[in-house]
């Protein structure tokens, strides 16, 4: 591993922890794509796995038995359809084609998590409040699969 590669995971990991922890926003999408840069995305995927499930480990300790279970049983189907269609692609396309999509995916989900304009809800339509997550944003959930289990 060249240093160029080093500090781009280390940069990656780094983004996404801020992220997760602390934004809990789509901020961390761009770690796949940035490690990408020098390695195939089949690669900075590896890398950057074992990092995102250590995270999730943490994730679910601290919301343990608070989820909805309704909310979690109806995206688990979507999940396993992601990762084998993942798995799939990754082992079809080529190296340039793989970052294209990555690329893609990754202008699309941070397009998706844009701020719009829209009209603040008021409190009693408001299935969660601040307060029931808390009122720091550190303490909003961090994959988006404990966020949708949390709803």
């Amino acid at each position: 591993m060249d240093w160029l590669l080093i500090s781009l995971i280390a940069i990656a990991v780094f983004i996404t922890g801020i992220s997760k922890g602390g934004f809990s926003g789509a901020f961390g999408i761009i770690a796949v794509p940035l490690i990408s840069l020098q390695t195939s995305p089949t690669t900075a995927a590896a890398i950057m796995l074992p990092i995102l499930c250590i995270m999730d480990i943490f994730t679910v300790q601290k919301f343990w038995k608070k989820w909805n279970t309704e909310q979690l049983i109806k995206c688990i189907p979507a999940a396993i359809a992601g990762v084998v269609v993942g798995g799939l692609t990754a082992s079809w396309f080529s190296v340039d084609w793989l970052k294209i999509m990555v690329g893609i995916i990754a202008v699309g989900f941070t397009l998706n998590s844009w701020p719009r304009k829209t009209k603040p809800l008021s409190q009693h339509h408001c299935t969660h409040s601040q307060e029931s997550y808390g009122a720091h944003s550190a303490d909003l959930p961090a994959s988006s699969l404990t966020q949708a289990a949390h709803l």
